[in-house]
């Protein structure tokens, strides 16, 4: 079973893959919840 990153830990792996983070934590939230969540994700966005 796989299971969905929080959203502390999906902010971590943003920085450790060198993604922007945005300052505003909503816009953030807002990725997070339309991403899923999952580490593979990070291969696929910009």
């Amino acid at each position: 079973m796989i299971l969905p990153l929080n959203f502390e830990e999906y902010l971590g792996m943003k920085q450790f893959y060198n993604k922007p983070v945005e300052y505003n934590m909503a816009i953030e939230l807002n990725n997070y919840l339309n991403e899923g969540g999952f580490p593979r994700t990070f291969y696929m966005t910009p």
